[in-house]
Parts: C-alpha cells; sequence; structure tokens
C-alpha cells in the first residue's frame, strides 16, 4: 500500500504533553483522504536515521473537510515525542490512507442513543465519531464518559465543552479524574466495570442504549466490556478499539511448545499490488507479516499488535490462526480476512491477498 506526503498546515498544544495535528495532502488527487469517522492514518518518517510509523486516529470530522490528528507523548515514545518536540509547520510525513473499522455505521441515523467510554488519547476516533453524529443527525443522543488523570490532562477539553453548549440537549460529558478529587465519588477514580454498573440507570441506560464506543488502555476496554455483556447487551452493540495490547504472549508460548521439531514448513504466496511473492514458513517463524519483511516484502503495517489492521490481508486459498484479534469484526474473520502481524499459517500451502483488502 503506497504513501502519500502530507504537509503540516498548523499545530495546536491541547496539553503539556499532546497535539493537535492538521494536515493537508502535498499533491491534491495523489490519494483519497475521505474517510469515515473513527479511523486513522499510519504515518511514517524518519527519526534520528531510522524509518519510524505509527497509527495515529483521526479527531476531525468528515464533514469538516479537515485532516487532523491528535498525538499524546508516551514516555520514550520515539514518534510521539517526535510530533510533540520537534514537528513544525510546513514538515511533511508519509501517509497511508485512511483506514480501519472501528467507525459508527448509524451515526447519521435517527433518534439513536449512543453511550462513548474513553481515557486519555482513546478520546481521538470518540470525538470524530461524537462530532459527526451531532452533527448528521438532528435526534441522536450522546453521552460521554472520559477518564483523565486532572483537568489540565484533559484533551480536545476547550472543543468538548464547546460542542455540549452547542448540543446542550443531546450531548452529555461526564468527566471521571484519577488523580482529582470531584465532589462526586461516583466520578472520582478510573472507568472500570464497577463505574458502569454504578452509572447504569443514573447517568446512562444500557437497555435503551444503541450501540456503546470503547478507546482506551486494554485493562479499561476488557472491565467494561464484560460489565456491559452481564448486564446483557450484546457484543454486537459493543465495539472498541486498543492503541496497544499486551495479549498474545501466552498464545505464542503455546504454540513454540507444541510445534515440533520435525514439522514441514509451509508454502506462503503473497499477492501485493498484483505482484505474487514466495516464501516458506517454517519451524521459528512467528507470523507471516514478519517473515514476509525479513523477505523483502513491502507490506503495509503500523502497531503490530493486533489492533490497527494496516496489515489486514485476505486468506485466498490454505489456512492460518491468529494469536490475538482486537481490530476484524467477526464478519470480516467469517469473510476469510486475517491480520498477518498475528497469523501463522496451519495449512501446508496458504495465498495472502493484500489487493482484496
Amino acid at each position: 500500500m503506497a504513501f502519500h506526503q502530507l504537509k503540516v498546515s498548523h499545530i495546536e498544544r491541547l496539553t503539556e504533553d499532546s497535539v493537535r495535528l492538521d494536515f493537508f495532502p502535498v499533491q491534491y488527487g495523489s490519494a483519497d483522504f475521505n474517510f469515515k469517522a473513527g479511523q486513522y492514518l499510519t504515518l511514517e518518517t524518519e527519526i534520528n536515521g531510522s524509518s519510524v510509523r505509527r497509527s495515529y486516529s483521526l479527531c476531525s470530522s468528515p464533514e469538516s473537510n479537515e485532516l487532523s490528528v491528535g498525538i499524546k507523548e508516551v514516555p520514550g515514545g520515539v514518534f510521539s515525542t517526535f510530533a510533540n518536540r520537534t514537528l513544525a509547520v510546513n514538515d511533511v510525513l508519509n501517509s497511508m490512507v485512511p483506514m480501519g473499522s472501528f467507525v459508527n455505521p448509524d451515526e447519521c441515523s435517527a433518534d439513536k442513543q449512543f453511550v462513548y467510554f474513553a481515557a486519555g488519547s482513546g478520546i481521538t476516533p470518540i470525538l470524530s465519531m461524537i462530532k459527526t453524529t451531532l452533527e448528521c443527525s438532528e435526534a441522536s443522543n450522546i453521552t460521554l464518559f472520559y477518564g483523565n488523570k486532572n483537568v489540565r490532562s484533559i484533551m480536545f477539553h476547550e472543543e468538548l465543552e464547546a460542542l455540549k453548549n452547542v448540543y446542550i440537549d443531546r450531548f452529555r460529558i461526564y468527566h471521571i479524574l484519577s488523580r482529582q478529587q470531584q465532589d462526586s465519588e461516583l466520578f472520582n477514580g478510573r472507568i472500570d466495570g464497577s463505574k458502569i454498573e454504578a452509572w447504569d440507570g443514573l447517568c446512562m441506560d444500557s437497555a435503551q442504549t444503541d450501540g456503546f464506543y470503547l478507546c482506551g488502555p486494554e485493562a479499561m476496554i476488557m472491565s467494561a466490556k464484560e460489565a456491559l455483556e452481564q448486564k446483557g447487551v450484546p457484543s454486537n452493540k459493543i465495539h472498541f478499539e486498543l492503541f496497544t495490547s499486551s495479549a498474545g504472549e501466552d498464545a505464542r508460548k503455546a504454540r513454540q511448545e507444541t510445534e515440533s521439531s520435525d514439522e514441514n514448513a509451509k508454502m506462503v504466496e503473497l499477492i501485493l499490488d498484483g505482484k505474487k511473492m514466495e516464501f516458506t514458513f517454517g519451524k521459528g517463524d512467528d507470523n507471516i507479516l514478519d517473515k514476509a519483511l525479513q523477505m523483502g516484502a513491502d507490506l503495509p503495517f503500523a502497531c503490530k499488535g493486533g489492533v490497527c489492521c494496516t496489515c489486514k490481508a485476505k486468506i485466498a486459498k490454505g489456512t492460518a490462526e491468529m494469536y490475538v484479534n482486537y481490530g476484524l469484526e467477526a464478519d470480516e474473520i467469517e469473510k476469510g480476512f486475517t491480520l498477518t502481524c498475528q497469523a501463522y499459517p496451519t495449512s501446508d500451502s496458504i495465498t495472502i491477498d493484500f489487493d482484496q483488502v
């Protein structure tokens, strides 16, 4: 998948450790940067002599004709530190076109109830969804629970308050702070299952909600998801996106322990941009993406954690299993899609097609 150039047109400091970046394509018409609320950009640049790429969710609304991301500096984060401390207006970054399946298909439907849970920089795709839904629908109601350390660390604080003032009858915000005491204990601490249990019936109605959208740390999402499921919310109403995931190591260890020393190598065929490449996948190889990169393939990827879906491809022939999957929906898996950063072949031969995404 090709990269295209984006020029930084504006930088806005949001908090002490986060910025909003606005872009425009260097060559208009060279790429289609239309996007759906909730999708992300995979950005790439050279930092200290090495090529570094990361995925960041778009925080702007597709209706606004703006292309903007919010980036929070992560301790030790190469790209996020660069974006917060070094990047300047008129600098040029490489970018893939917008991608991602964490979107709200009912954003323009009338008379819907949506509840969003976000923590920290998890607000970025959520903000895009909220703005789009409020702009497109005249009747939908939105409730946002947003977790942060303190008021100073709230990304897009002024923009969220402005939205609340404009859509005062349809948009409610509850700030949950972990390091700043508030009058109500309901909103002190972190978003988790026990908080959702306490909020249901007071701040939200889980039975009447048409869709729940969650973005933030893995612990928050898993706890919230479990609580909603225990309350009887159907799984098809719960949508989430992780920025990072710690899962997968147990599955990798289990595979290594069961992998026999005389297991036959698998033949892998890749299709990208109409071109084919073949290689063998043998004992010691972890996943199809890394093996392909070792063999010189120029494949799309970003997080390598089973989260962002940048490396998604379709299994045209054969079978594979994934260590973890936090990016693909159930219907995508049924159609044969896989995350190559997490996939290993389970058939003697397999064909992976990146052109059918």
